[in-house]
C-alpha cells in the first residue's frame, strides 16, 4: 500500500469534519430596547438560532467599573458555548455611574431579569425557568447581586474576576495598583468626562476612553464608592449593607461559579475567596477557581488552569441549564 492510499481516507475525513463545522448553525445577534427611562432607551443584544425552538438563557452583564463598558463584546468562550449547545446569549447595557447611583443600576438589572421572563418566550422563545447569569469584574459583582435581588432566582450565577462588596478597604482607600502603575489623573479633568447625560457606552469611543480615565481617578482616590452609590460610607456605613451580595445570602441563593486570578490588581482575589467563604457558610453549592498569575481578566494566567476553568464554566452552565 502506498503513500497515497494510506493518506485518502484521512483527507477525506478531514473534509467531512469541515463541512459538518461549516454547517453547524450560527447565533444571530438581534437588539432589543429592553427598559426605557425618561427617553432613555436601555438595550439588550439577543443572540439566538434562528429557529423557534424554545431554549435556555445565558445572561451577560460587560464589565466598566459601573461607570463604562459595553454589551457590545460578550465574553468569547461564553459566547462559543452557547453557540455549540444552542442556549440564548442576552448582553445587556445598564445605565451608568455617576449620573445614576447603583440603586437604579440594581433596577436596570432586575428589569432586565423581568423582561427575559415576560416577553422573552414571545420575542425570541426564552426559557423562562432555565435562566444562568453571568459577568465579568464589575458585571461579575452585578450577576452575583441578581442572585440576590432576582426572585426567583436565576439557575445559577457565574461571577469572573467580581466581587462581593462595594464597602470593603480595597475600595474605600486609594488603590496601591491603580497609584503605582497609572499616571495620576486629576480631579479637574475626571469629573469634566462626566455628569452631562445619563449614559449607556454602545462602542469604545472617546467618551467611554475618557470614561476610563475617570474610573482610574475614583480608584486612585478611594472615592469610587461614594461615587457609584451616592452614599459616604463614612457617615452611612450600613446603607451600603443592601449593595453587598456578600450579607445578601438568602437560603434560595444560586448555585455560584467565581473564577479569579490569584494576582489581580484591580479585583483583589480575596473578594473571591470571601464571596465564596460566605456561600459555603450559608450552605450554598460554589466553586472557587483560582488561577495562578492571573491578573484581570486572567491575563498572564496559567494556560492549563484557565483551559480548566473553561472546560468548568461550560459544565457548570449546561448542568444548571438541563435541571428539572
Amino acid at each position: 500500500m502506498n503513500t497515497r492510499t494510506i493518506l485518502m481516507p484521512v483527507l477525506v475525513a478531514l473534509v467531512v469534519a469541515c463541512s459538518a463545522i461549516a454547517d453547524l448553525p450560527k447565533l444571530v445577534k438581534k437588539e432589543y430596547t429592553y427598559k426605557e427611562v425618561a427617553d432613555i432607551e436601555i438595550k439588550a443584544d439577543v443572540y439566538r438560532f434562528e429557529d423557534a425552538k424554545e431554549r435556555p438563557v445565558v445572561v451577560w452583564y460587560h464589565g466598566g467599573g459601573l461607570v463604562n463598558g459595553t454589551r457590545a463584546n460578550p465574553h468569547k468562550e461564553l459566547y462559543d458555548h452557547c453557540e455549540r449547545q444552542g442556549y440564548i446569549l442576552v448582553s445587556f447595557d445598564y445605565r451608568l455611574a455617576p449620573e445614576v447611583k447603583l440603586s437604579a443600576i440594581l433596577e436596570d438589572i432586575k428589569d432586565g431579569i423581568k423582561w427575559i421572563r415576560e416577553q422573552g418566550p414571545g420575542l425570541f422563545q426564552a426559557d423562562p425557568n432555565r435562566l444562568v447569569v453571568t459577568g465579568s469584574s464589575d458585571g461579575g459583582y452585578l450577576a452575583l447581586m441578581a442572585g440576590a435581588v432576582v426572585v426567583p432566582a436565576p439557575n445559577g450565577v457565574i461571577s469572573f474576576w467580581g466581587y462581593g462588596d462595594v464597602d470593603g478597604k480595597w475600595y474605600l482607600e486609594p488603590s496601591k495598583y491603580f497609584t503605582l502603575n497609572i499616571p495620576p489623573v486629576s480631579k479637574k479633568d475626571a469629573l469634566s468626562y462626566v455628569g452631562k447625560k445619563v449614559y449607556t457606552c454602545t462602542s469604545w469611543d472617546e467618551d467611554a476612553r475618557q470614561r476610563n480615565d475617570y474610573y482610574i481617578y475614583l480608584r486612585q482616590t478611594g472615592e469610587w464608592t461614594k461615587a457609584v452609590t451616592g452614599i459616604d460610607p463614612k457617615l452611612h456605613p450600613r446603607k451600603l449593607l443592601p449593595y453587598d451580595p456578600i450579607r445578601n445570602i438568602k437560603s434560595t441563593y444560586p448555585p455560584t461559579l467565581l473564577i479569579h486570578g490569584r494576582e489581580d490588581g484591580d479585583v483583589p482575589f480575596r473578594k473571591a475567596e470571601e464571596m465564596a467563604q460566605a456561600l459555603s457558610i450559608a450552605g450554598i453549592t460554589n466553586e472557587l477557581i483560582g488561577i495562578d498569575k492571573g491578573m484581570h481578566a486572567l491575563r498572564g494566567g496559567d494556560k492549563e488552569q484557565r483551559k480548566i476553568a473553561r472546560e468548568k464554566m461550560k459544565k457548570f452552565i449546561t448542568d444548571n441549564l438541563t435541571k428539572e
